[in-house]
């Protein structure tokens, strides 16, 4: 009768250590759940004084809204620039737009949801020290930055899933 109670403390502690792991874990994953990790970077860039997407740049929205439906957590922070022609004002407006052409773009043609968009139209974007106003790099100036962001806990909950597929990989070959 004493190994088997000793048997049963000893499993006992150890249930009871896990628990404690658990808990350590959740509470580390809850106090993270506001930070964002940097998955990818895109870029779409428009013509000038427009806010229409370009035919080559849809395959980019396409693949950034391939990522935010694979992770229902990932968001997407989306910054719209204009060139140094024009008025402030006008620049700002027209780097809202370009953003919300982006915008309207990912909702209605990929059926992204709002609550993974975050947009900011950043006005106009200033020349480099001792760069000259040429036409390329005013072209790139007229663009939307599009940096896609998961949650650490999700990008860490992706890593354990493959973490835990390499072993199986690894016997089958």
């Amino acid at each position: 009768m004493g190994t088997l109670a000793s048997v049963a403390r000893t499993q006992a502690n150890l249930a009871a250590a896990a628990a404690h792991d658990a808990e350590a874990r959740l509470s580390q994953r809850l106090a993270g759940r506001n930070r964002f990790r940097l998955l990818d970077t895109k870029f779409v860039y428009f013509d000038s004084g427009r806010t229409e997407i370009r035919s080559q740049d849809a395959d980019e929205l396409e693949d950034v809204a391939k990522a935010l439906t694979a992770n229902a957590n990932a968001i997407l922070e989306l910054q719209g620039y204009a060139d140094a022609q024009g008025s402030d004002r006008y620049n700002r407006e027209l780097a809202r737009e370009r953003v919300e052409a982006v915008m309207r773009h990912l909702v209605q043609r990929h059926g992204i949801e709002l609550r993974q968009l975050r947009a900011i139209s950043m006005g106009t974007v200033p020349l480099g020290a001792g760069e000259k106003a040429s036409p390329e790099a005013l072209a790139r100036a007229r663009r939307v930055d599009i940096r896609l962001r998961a949650p650490w806990s999700s990008w860490e909950d992706a890593q354990a899933q493959v973490d835990r597929a390499a072993p199986e990989d690894r016997q089958r070959q």
